[in-house]
């Protein structure tokens, strides 16, 4: 994983774009919105803080869900798609688990 940094309001990944890293917050607050009709003006439904995981849906889903605006300055480490998913071939039972809550979240409302 590579420790990348962001401003305060810095656009991470918008709803719809290709979903090619997975992202854990390491310092900061991200905000994740869904539903704009402008890239990433949705109202946030919800607050990513330092030690959660941003942009799952990556590993079921082929673009990103929603949009990820850090709220404050943030210190990410993200790691592909590809190698996520391959990190997750290795795992066996937890991947299935995983990619079944993944797929229950991807069809919620926020």
């Amino acid at each position: 994983m590579v420790d990348r940094r962001r401003q305060a309001g810095a656009t991470l990944y918008l709803a719809g774009s290709p979903a090619q890293s997975v992202y854990f917050v390491k310092h900061g607050s991200v905000a994740l919105s869904r539903g704009a009709t402008e890239k990433g003006e949705g109202a946030p439904h919800a607050i990513r803080r330092a030690g959660s995981m941003i942009g799952l849906e990556a590993i079921v889903n082929e673009t990103y869900l929603d949009s990820a605006r850090a709220v404050t300055d943030v210190t990410l480490c993200s790691t592909s798609r590809e190698q996520m998913l391959s990190w997750l071939t290795q795992m066996g039972t937890a991947r299935v688990v995983l990619e079944s809550v993944l797929q229950t979240t991807r069809v919620d409302n926020p």
